[in-house]
């Protein structure tokens, strides 16, 4: 096997698994987290090896250890479940959430054998009061939470304004921080007042879609070029500025990256990492990248750049091929990748098509159904859960109230669940990173999956309008597209033709 200790974060997200023979993200404990507690276990069906406990973290300071064994919690035995990866997880997250509800006393107790005996460890838990019943929406625990995910942001933001990552270069410095940019204005935060996400947007604006040799370049014979993915996070970012702000730099920007993606789209319609021909595991295209350079064109449309109405009309024709007939968005149109749907590439999928007014397009009531469907797969979607965890929240987003309420009563004790003693939120393993002996969202690091878990607890308050059109449907001013346009005719798109 080939091992390469870092890569963009691109072609991490590219390989289908039976190809994938590079060895991406850190050699660190796969462990699941255990909430606020800070502590990462392994799940054995009916008990959880500890492997993990946080120097400093309440787990700690009450006396849990790396090599104890959970078997009960708050005088219950932990349970088998279906999910082997997951296991009685969530009966320790429950009961962390209680906790957090008892003001008096918030104290998980769990019962550990620790060699040949049985003891008890009571872990005390910051009190953070009960979910409201319209959780995330009103609930004062979710928006602490919020506020415990911003400040770790905060802290954590480099000198120059970027959110740093183990993973990409400055390509991965660019995706990570839009992404963070992003989480900041879906929590209210507003431009324009020197923090955080200023920092970031001066960041993004300065060095997305500028030249940088790759130190990886040749490396294998395979092109690295992984420039696609920071113009479509750079762009999706950028676009909600421009759009909050009006500032000209940002809507100059946005036309720059239009024009960047067209020129880099694929003759098929779809787009790889980087134009110049196939990566280092050989194929070009990837679906995936078609979702976020969709939506980030989509937003710089409602600003009022022209976008290529043949391209868009190719990129969804594409994307609908993927499937091979299904409503499940395959990897790509390549034998061995075509068919094989995924949720979160499904679910970003359709938040693209929405944002360019394509609900009409055939494929996208299959998409929905398999959306809806495959709901619960979206952790294990391939290198990535906390991007196929967002694609899944936006896409109930804006298919509207019951397929959120959905969504949120799927996930809402494992968004708890991946919580941190320091408000940052942890990577998730699947039997995938398992396999492979690497988790890539470890590797982006805390930045990248704290970003997307605030994404997830604040898009309730519609303050994405560019991206995701308010939470009030799509923003007035956007026009739809046909599947495909009329020769000899200019389609109502807003669109160039």
């Amino acid at each position: 096997m080939v091992r390469i200790a870092v890569v963009l974060l691109a072609l991490a997200c590219a390989a289908p698994t039976a190809a994938q023979g590079f060895g991406f993200g850190k050699q660190e404990p796969d462990v699941v987290n255990l909430g606020v507690l800070g502590a990462g276990v392994d799940v054995q069906e009916e008990t959880l090896p500890v492997r993990l406990v946080l120097p400093g973290g309440p787990a700690a300071q009450a006396g849990l250890r790396v090599g104890d064994v959970i078997v009960g919690v708050a005088g219950a035995r932990l349970q088998k479940t279906a999910d082997p990866l997951a296991g009685p997880v969530e009966q320790v997250i429950a009961a962390v959430e209680r906790a957090e509800a008892t003001k008096k006393k918030p104290v998980v107790v769990l019962a550990v054998r620790r060699g040949a005996e049985e003891v008890q460890v009571s872990v005390r838990v910051p009190y953070l009061g009960k979910h409201s019943r319209s959780c995330p929406s009103k609930c004062k625990k979710c928006a602490r939470v919020v506020e415990q995910g911003l400040a770790f942001l905060a802290r954590t933001q480099g000198p120059s304004g970027e959110f740093p990552t183990d993973l990409g270069g400055k390509t991965g410095k660019v995706v990570v921080t839009s992404l963070g940019g992003l989480a900041f204005l879906s929590a209210g935060v507003k431009p324009g007042r020197g923090g955080p996400l200023d920092r970031a947007a001066r960041y993004v604006l300065s060095h997305v879609g500028k030249e940088e040799a790759s130190p990886l370049a040749g490396a294998g014979g395979g092109n690295w070029n992984q420039v696609n993915w920071e113009l479509a996070y750079g762009l999706m970012f950028l676009a909600e500025m421009a759009h909050r702000t009006g500032r000209p730099e940002f809507l100059q920007k946005c036309h720059e990256l239009v024009t960047a993606l067209e020129r880099t789209q694929e003759a098929s319609g779809g787009w790889a990492h980087g134009p110049g021909g196939p990566n280092a595991l050989g194929y070009v295209e990837l679906e995936i990248v078609s979702n976020y350079a969709l939506l980030g064109m989509a937003a710089a449309r409602g600003l009022g750049v022209e976008l290529d109405a043949a391209k868009l009309s190719k990129a969804l024709s594409w994307i609908e091929e993927t499937s091979g007939g299904t409503g499940g968005v395959g990897y790509s149109t390549r034998p061995g990748q075509k068919g094989f749907g995924d949720a979160g590439r499904t679910a970003g999928a359709i938040v693209a098509f929405q944002a360019l007014g394509a609900e009409r397009h055939p494929f996208f009531r299959k998409m929905v159904g398999f959306y809806q469907g495959n709901l619960r797969k979206l952790p294990a979607g391939h290198v990535s859960p906390a991007m196929h965890l967002l694609a899944g929240a936006m896409a109930a987003h804006v298919l509207g109230k019951s397929a959120w309420k959905t969504y949120w009563k799927t996930y809402r004790t494992h968004v708890m669940g991946v919580r941190k003693p320091d408000g940052s939120f942890a990577p998730t393993p699947t039997h995938e990173s398992r396999s492979l002996r690497n988790n890539t969202d470890r590797t982006v690091g805390p930045r990248w999956t704290t970003a997307t878990y605030v994404l997830i607890l604040t898009l309730h308050k519609g303050n994405l309008p560019a991206l995701l059109g308010g939470g009030k449907g799509r923003k007035k001013g956007k026009k739809k597209i046909r599947a495909r346009p009329r020769t000899g005719s200019r389609p109502r798109t807003g669109a160039r033709s």
